[in-house]
């Protein structure tokens, strides 16, 4: 079962990473979760998403957000 988030702290680390799809494996092979991608949101370049370690503590985990509507050459 997943664990109970601890979401009422004072504080939440955050981690950089490549890919939150990759975080989001990797967090669940773990024991732990990330919130499901439609739960993500953009601030300040970045992609972002909130989730919990196996023993309920919350996290954050930021990707560098990809641009898609830059133009493109023709």
């Amino acid at each position: 079962t997943p664990p109970v988030r601890r979401e009422n702290t004072a504080f939440k680390l955050s981690f950089a990473v490549a890919s939150l799809a990759d975080a989001r494996a990797a967090a669940k092979a773990a024991g732990g979760e990330l919130d499901p991608p439609e739960k993500e949101w953009d601030f300040q370049g970045l992609r972002v998403c909130d989730g919990c370690d196996p023993e309920g503590n919350m996290i954050q985990v930021r990707e560098v957000a990809v641009e898609t509507d830059l133009p493109t050459e023709a």
